[in-house]
Order: C-alpha cells, then sequence, then structure tokens
C-alpha cells in the first residue's frame, strides 16, 4: 500500500500533536529527584545503622559529625521531597493542558534541583571531609574546613 504526500503530511501532523504532551520538560527533573531521594535514602540508613546501641559510645568528634551527616542529608531529602512535589504538578499541568506559559517553569524547577538539593548534600560532604581529617589525626573536634583541607593536602 502506497501513502500519499497528502497522507504523509497528515499523518505527520497528527503524530505531531500527540507527541509533545508525552515528551514533558519536567521528566529529567523528576528522574533525576528519584534518583537523588535514593541516594539520600541509601546514605541515611547507612548513617543511622552506624549508630551505636549507645550513644556514649560515639567519640565526640564522630557524634558531631554523623549528627550534620543525618541532619543536612535528610534536609537534602526533604527538598528534593518538596522539589518532586512541584515538578509533578507543573507536569500535570502541562501534560493536561493546552496552556502554554509565557515563562518555561521548567527552568526554574531545574535551577532549584541543581541548588537546593546538592547544595544541602555538600554540606554534608563537608562534615564527612572533617570527619575524616579528624580520624586521620587522632583529634578530639571536627576540625574547620581550612584546616581539613589543609589536612588533606599537606
Amino acid at each position: 500500500m502506497s501513502m500519499t504526500v497528502t497522507d504523509y503530511a497528515k499523518a505527520t501532523k497528527e503524530l505531531a500533536d500527540a507527541n509533545p504532551r508525552k515528551l514533558d520538560p519536567y521528566r529529567p527533573f523528576l528522574q533525576f529527584l528519584v534518583g537523588h531521594l535514593t541516594f539520600t535514602g541509601v546514605i541515611l540508613v547507612g548513617a543511622l545503622a552506624t549508630l551505636p546501641k549507645k550513644g556514649a559510645e560515639l567519640e565526640p568528634p564522630m557524634a558531631a559529625a554523623l549528627g550534620g551527616v543525618l541532619a543536612w542529608m535528610a534536609l537534602s531529602a526533604l527538598a528534593a521531597s518538596l522539589l518532586a512535589l512541584v515538578a509533578q504538578v507543573l507536569r500535570f499541568v502541562y501534560v493536561r493542558s493546552k496552556w502554554d506559559p509565557a515563562w518555561d517553569w521548567s527552568r526554574a524547577v531545574g535551577i532549584a534541583c541543581v541548588l537546593l538539593p546538592i547544595g544541602l548534600g555538600m554540606v554534608a560532604v563537608a562534615y564527612c571531609l572533617r570527619a575524616g581529617v579528624a580520624l586521620l589525626g587522632g583529634a578530639a573536634t571536627l576540625p574547620s574546613l581550612l584546616d581539613t583541607v589543609k589536612g588533606l593536602f599537606v
């Protein structure tokens, strides 16, 4: 069966009208946030699993480091959860309606995905670095960030 140019143009137009709603701009951000939530969940479970039965068994710098990691990773997971909710609502509006906003909200969601969860996670990584240098040097307290960098490279 052969297709005429008119039939081809009609089929192409129908396909083009159907596909834009399936390939929405929010999907990559939702996939990133799901991955980030999985990552932070694993870190939180691992950190909680390392807690001793008695809190007094932790040395003061390790208690501070573990507390910092738990707090900041929990904040990172909370930010990712809230951003996923916002992205899902915006995706629903995008897919279900013919509404074409003047400003692309997906850019704002993308910027927020980079700044909020990753920024909060970077603070947790700083606590891990400080704890590592404290373990290497046998310090009684967590070193400052400047001392941490010096301890790693000097």
